[in-house]
């Protein structure tokens, strides 16, 4: 302080000590913590979501990393209890959040040591139409028009089918045998049938008057072997066509190519679709028979050529030649048919069957409808998702009458076992086949399951027959084997061991490539119309991160003329453990990564 007057000035000091103390903060304040959904299945997340005021850190445990923002993303493979801690410099503050993992509802076991197998390439076939799934690998000409094709002229009859008349639909063309041109040069595998009854038609003039007789105005005779020597083109005036020539146009216009044929169509229906010139139903001697005689021919001028036969329509063709007059009480007609071809191949020195040609429309039904027909209610879908279990699962009984004695079908295994004791190392093929549903999502679900029987139990040729012109989810399902990727990438080449725990509900099916083993290819099926938990444990020399996941279900994308699986998210492998929630009907194609 300074004093001052006239006399001078003076000052005096006091001093005030001040002790200043930082101000302390409240503690840090966590006003939400929240994880959505609350439960999960198996391979699926939940989002934790966070809200703190005060805070200098925010951290969780378990550990998901660093955290920022107001949510992170959990992928628990068990469940868990996650702890959001907010930190500042008064202290920490916590709060929890639980999410519980639902157990699994089936389980997945996978073994790349075991049941090592390669499988067919023929089995994704179809009979030849102008619109056929990606990735075809095998095509049929073939059905009941091939029963009197006339390959000369190309003029058949259209059976049951279309007033049982001659015609030009298989092709208007004069050249001799362009109708099968037309599937030979798409340049795939292909199955072409050979007449064999012994009628073809001898010209495009409609239908054929009833009542039915006297072939010989209306067809010629089809013969199995010509008497004199072949010529190019075939005389069209000797009132006869004969079959090894036909087979000797086919190998001389396609040399070096494996050849495949058909001895006819549905044999043991004859006197139905094609009552013009069968007019009695056939017996086992006769079909023999006959079976025999085209199949020597054809081997005499293609010894390499690959036979199929009977073709026959169904179980009870199986059976019985459909009530064959000479069938034989507890014995199937193939039992008798492997017996005597293995008998005639013995005697020639040759194998006259090399594959055993049968057809499949199951017979199952839903709600009183069978599967196959245009129908695609609750009960018709649940009975045809179930149904291929019928090819290979005995503790599995169809609603049909083929099951009145409540034992299931088992129908590959059954057959397999009739060839190994009547004719070994005899192939076996579906030449026709289809479960119903081909615009629904269950027809999907139901043929990638049918390729994926076909592939795993060692079915050597599969060709689908369409019934409706709407194949989308078919298709769909084919891709699912053949495409999945929409790039071209496919299950693989060689099969083993898969197995679902519970195959009501799920059926599994796996795969590698015979030269890249490490390339992992499964399709998973959800047979049921809810989600399916899955926990797929795979058992192989090699450690997997991720899989690639491509799903087909109700709503995939549609690009005509298919449905297209939808490529999603990632699955998490770890330790060779998948988990993963599957959607009500779908098909999920894993491709893992190492």
């Amino acid at each position: 302080m300074t004093a001052s007057n006239s006399a001078g000035t003076t000052t005096a000091q006091v001093t005030v000590t001040v002790t200043v103390t930082a101000a302390v903060p409240s503690a840090p304040v966590i006003t939400s913590f929240t994880a959505s959904p609350a439960s999960i299945g198996a391979g699926q997340s939940s989002t934790l979501s966070l809200s703190a005021a005060g805070a200098t850190s925010l951290s969780i445990a378990p550990s998901v990393g660093t955290v920022s923002g107001t949510s992170v993303s959990v992928h628990p493979t068990t469940t868990t209890t996650y702890t959001l801690t907010a930190t500042n410099a008064s202290g920490s503050v916590t709060a929890t959040a639980q999410v519980t993992l639902l157990a699994s509802d089936v389980t997945l076991t996978l073994d790349s040591s075991q049941s090592v197998h390669a499988i067919s390439p023929l089995i994704y076939g179809y009979n030849d139409r102008p619109l056929m799934p990606s990735g075809t690998t095998f095509i049929r000409s073939g059905g009941n028009r091939l029963t009197a094709y006339n390959w000369e002229t190309n003029a058949s009859n259209a059976g049951s089918d279309f007033n049982y008349e001659n015609d030009a639909a298989m092709s208007s063309s004069s050249v001799p045998g362009a109708a099968i041109w037309t599937t030979m040069d798409k340049n795939i595998p292909a199955l072409i049938t050979l007449p064999m009854q012994g009628w073809v038609s001898k010209d495009e003039s409609g239908p054929v008057a009833q009542p039915f007789g006297a072939q010989s105005l209306r067809f010629f005779p089809s013969i199995a072997k010509k008497p004199s020597a072949f010529t190019s083109p075939p005389s069209t005036s000797d009132s006869a066509v004969y079959q090894d020539e036909f087979v000797n146009a086919v190998a001389s216009r396609y040399p070096g190519r494996q050849l495949f044929f058909s001895l006819d169509n549905e044999p043991d229906l004859w006197s139905f679709t094609h009552a013009e010139i069968q007019f009695t139903p056939i017996t086992y001697a006769s079909l023999l028979s006959l079976t025999t005689t085209l199949a020597s021919a054809v081997k005499d001028v293609a010894p390499t050529a690959l036979i199929f036969g009977p073709v026959s329509y169904g179980y009870a063709g199986f059976q019985t030649l459909q009530g064959a007059s000479d069938a034989t009480s507890g014995e199937w007609f193939l039992d008798y048919f492997l017996r005597n071809m293995n008998a005639a191949s013995a005697a020639q020195g040759r194998r006259l069957l090399d594959v055993l040609d049968l057809h499949w429309y199951p017979e199952a039904t839903g709600g009183g409808v069978r599967i196959i027909e245009a129908n695609n209610t609750a009960a018709v879908q649940v009975a045809r998702v179930q149904a291929p279990r019928s090819l290979w699962d005995v503790s599995y009984v169809e609603s049909s009458w083929i099951t009145a004695n409540n034992v299931g079908i088992d129908l590959v295994h059954v057959v397999g076992n009739k060839i190994a004791a009547a004719y070994p190392g005899t192939k076996l093929g579906f030449t026709e086949y289809n479960y119903g549903g081909a615009d629904d999502i269950s027809g999907a679900v139901a043929e990638a399951d049918v390729l994926g029987v076909f592939g795993r139990e060692s079915v050597y040729a599969a060709t689908f027959w369409p019934l409706i012109n709407d194949n989308r989810f078919a298709f769909g399902a084919w891709r699912s084997f053949r495409n999945f990727d929409n790039a071209g990438s496919a299950f693989g080449d060689t099969s083993f061991s898969a197995l679902a725990s519970d195959n009501s509900k799920a059926a599994v099916y796996a795969s590698y490539d015979a030269g890249s083993p490490g390339r992992i290819v499964v399709v998973a099926i959800n047979r049921t119309t809810g989600p399916l938990a899955v926990n797929l444990k795979l058992a192989d020399t090699h450690t997997f991160t991720a899989a690639h996941a491509f799903q087909l279900t109700a709503t995939s994308t549609f690009t005509s003329p298919s449905v297209i699986p939808t490529a999603v998210t990632d699955a998490r492998v770890s330790n060779n453990v998948l988990q993963a929630t599957l959607p009500a009907y779908s098909v999920t194609t894993y491709a893992f990564v190492p």
